[in-house]
C-alpha cells in the first residue's frame, strides 16, 4: 500500500513538473537561454580629480560612454555596429548670473548653466554628432568663424561602430547642477553563431558635478573633501 502511494506521488510530480521542463527545452531549443546583458559606464574623463571638480563659468568637462556586453555562459560580446548613442541633460539648473543669482555678475539673464555645443563634440570619419532640444543661450551667438553655435539640451552621436564615445558638456555657471544622462540601441555579434543581427540597449546617468549625497551641492564643497587645485585636473578651459 504505501509503494502504490509514494509511486502515484512521483508520478503526480512529473506531471506537474512536466510544463516547466518543456517550456526550459523549448527556451534552449531557441536560443532564449542564452540572452546576453549589457551595460553602459557613462565616467568622468578624468575619473580621480572628479572627486574634487566643481563648476566653473565657461568651461567645458568632458565624459566616456561606453558598453560592453556578456553572453549568458560569459562569453564578452565585443563587436558593435549601428550604434547610436544619445545624451540628455534633463533640466539642468537655470541661475541667474553666473554664480546662482550673485550681485556682482556682470550676466543677470536666466540660462541654462549645462548644455551641448555642436563645436565641441565634432563629427569625423565613421561617426556624427546632432545636437537636440535646441536653446538660446546668451553669449554663445557664434563661434570664432562667425557661424552660429548649436546649442542644445541634448545629443545624438550616430553612424557609427564605436562602443565608447566621448561627449563634452558647456559648463556656464559656477553653481551648475544637473543630470547627463546616456543611452545607446545597435546590433552585436554574437560570439558564438557570429550574426550580427540583434539588438541591444542599455543605459546610464551622473550627476554633474559629483553629488553623491543628492543635496544639488557639489560633494567637493563638502567639509573634508577639497585638495586645493584638484578641480582645475578635470576643467577643459576653452572659450
Amino acid at each position: 500500500m504505501r509503494k502504490s502511494v509514494i509511486i502515484s506521488l512521483i508520478l503526480l510530480v512529473l506531471v506537474i513538473c512536466s510544463p516547466f521542463y518543456l517550456l526550459v527545452c523549448s527556451a534552449e531549443a531557441n536560443g532564449d537561454a542564452n540572452t546576453p546583458t549589457f551595460e553602459l559606464s557613462l565616467e568622468p574623463m578624468h575619473p580621480q580629480a572628479w572627486l574634487g571638480w566643481r563648476p566653473e563659468y565657461k568651461t567645458n568637462v568632458s565624459f566616456i560612454a561606453s558598453i560592453k556586453g556578456k553572453t549568458a555562459t560569459g562569453k564578452n560580446i565585443t563587436k558593435f555596429t549601428n550604434v547610436k548613442f544619445t545624451f540628455d541633460l534633463g533640466t539642468p539648473s537655470k541661475w541667474k548670473g553666473v554664480c546662482m543669482n550673485f550681485d556682482g555678475d556682470t550676466d543677470v539673464k536666466e540660462s541654462y548653466d549645462l548644455f551641448f555645443r555642436k563645436e565641441d563634440n565634432a563629427s569625423g570619419s565613421g561617426y556624427t554628432y546632432t545636437v537636440k532640444r535646441p536653446i538660446a543661450v546668451p553669449g554663445e551667438g557664434n563661434n570664432v568663424s562667425g557661424q552660429p553655435v548649436e546649442i542644445g539640451l541634448g545629443m545624438t552621436e550616430t553612424e557609427g561602430g564605436n562602443s565608447s564615445v566621448t561627449v563634452t558638456v558647456r559648463v556656464n555657471d559656477y553653481a551648475a547642477v544637473g543630470i547627463l544622462s546616456a543611452s545607446a540601441t545597435f546590433n552585436y555579434e554574437d560570439p558564438v553563431s557570429g550574426s550580427s543581427s540583434s539588438e541591444g540597449d542599455a543605459s546610464d546617468a551622473i550627476s554633474i558635478p559629483l553629488d553623491n549625497n543628492g543635496n544639488d551641492i557639489a560633494d567637493s564643497w563638502e567639509p573634508g573633501a577639497w585638495v586645493k587645485g584638484r578641480h582645475t585636473l578635470l576643467t577643459d578651459n576653452q572659450g
